[in-house]
C-alpha cells in the first residue's frame, strides 16, 4: 500500500473494514504484471516495426 497504514487509507477512502479495503486493492493488482498485458505490449512493438 506504498507505505500508508490501512487504517489510514481507511480514514481517507471512507472503508468501513479492513476486509472491504483489501477487496479493492485485490482487485487493483489484477492487471499489475498481467499476462494479456505482455502479450498486447509485445503486439504493439510488432506492429511498429512493420
Amino acid at each position: 500500500m506504498a507505505g500508508a497504514s490501512a487504517w489510514k487509507i481507511r480514514q481517507q477512502t471512507g472503508h468501513a473494514s479492513d476486509t472491504m479495503l483489501a477487496r479493492y486493492i485485490r482487485d487493483g493488482d489484477m492487471f499489475t504484471n498481467n499476462a494479456a498485458g505482455a502479450v498486447l505490449s509485445g503486439a504493439g512493438r510488432q506492429l511498429s516495426s512493420d
